[in-house]
């Protein structure tokens, strides 16, 4: 089993906490961190554990917290290294190849084991694929979201073609208004905000990040419960009970622009 510090996985009661831990490139997913989270999930995905939790670092500095960040990206530095010669050349190639197997694992979890992420800070291409492929997606008032690789003439990547044109609008049968976000993201990869994730059904909760070591506690203790069915969902209740409903979608970019779009 591959281990890194860029990955710190942890057990809370029966909650496992998927930690990304290399804030300094705002949690870019490296392949040292692919390797080291594939083993640990497929090893909780057997065991007692009854959810996960992915969350990313804050880049401290002099004890306080300068920018928040879920994960930026796999990183592309040392993939174009690679590509160049500068770096062993068969890491191209694995690191797509293990990022896209780490994708379809998240994607196929048993709903009974749903995974929460928190979106808190920058979340874009690879670190969408950790995610957005989850039962669970929150998002905070500083969540900054995109899938960045189509401004470079690349396709969604990370599964981006499967979740992209299945996006339902929670105000469409209000509106009207059907289609054409999806082809929006895709052809621009714009970056949104919590209230377009929201708009959008990207994010499936908004949260305050002051709010998020309370929530982090109530999703541990919801694994204890005995009361519940242990083969359901157990953080299904904990994650409504913190949302907050006063999320102004009407205000959002895309509510805004949808009739253009």
């Amino acid at each position: 089993m591959s281990t890194t510090l860029q990955f710190l996985p942890s057990l809370s009661a029966n909650l496992g906490i998927l930690q990304l831990n290399n804030p300094a490139s705002l949690n870019a997913l490296t392949l040292e961190m692919i390797r080291s989270m594939t083993p640990i999930l497929r090893q909780w995905q057997k065991t007692g554990v009854r959810a996960t939790l992915m969350v990313g670092a804050p880049y401290e500095k002099n004890g306080k917290t300068k920018r928040s960040a879920f994960c930026a990206g796999g990183d592309v530095k040392k993939v174009y290294l690679a590509g160049i010669g500068k770096e062993d050349k068969s890491l191209t190639a694995d690191f797509f190849r293990e990022e896209y197997q780490l994708n379809h694992m998240i994607a196929t979890q048993a709903p009974h084991l749903p995974q929460v992420s928190i979106w808190d800070g920058v979340v874009m291409g690879g670190g969408v694929g950790l995610s957005v492929h989850g039962k669970y997606r929150v998002a905070t008032e500083r969540t900054i979201f995109a899938m960045p690789e189509t401004k470079i003439g690349l396709f969604p990547d990370v599964g981006g073609s499967w979740w992209i044109p299945r996006l339902k609008l929670y105000s469409q049968w209000k509106s009207g208004l059907v289609g054409g976000v999806g082809n929006y993201l895709a052809l621009t990869g714009n970056r949104l905000a919590a209230e377009d994730l929201i708009y959008a059904g990207i994010a499936t909760h908004y949260v305050k990040s002051e709010k998020l070591d309370d929530l982090k506690s109530a999703l541990a203790e919801s694994t204890t419960s005995t009361s519940d069915d242990p083969n359901g969902d157990c953080v299904a209740g904990v994650l409504m009970s913190f949302h907050d409903h006063n999320v102004d979608t009407k205000s959002s970019f895309l509510s805004q622009n949808r009739a253009d779009i």
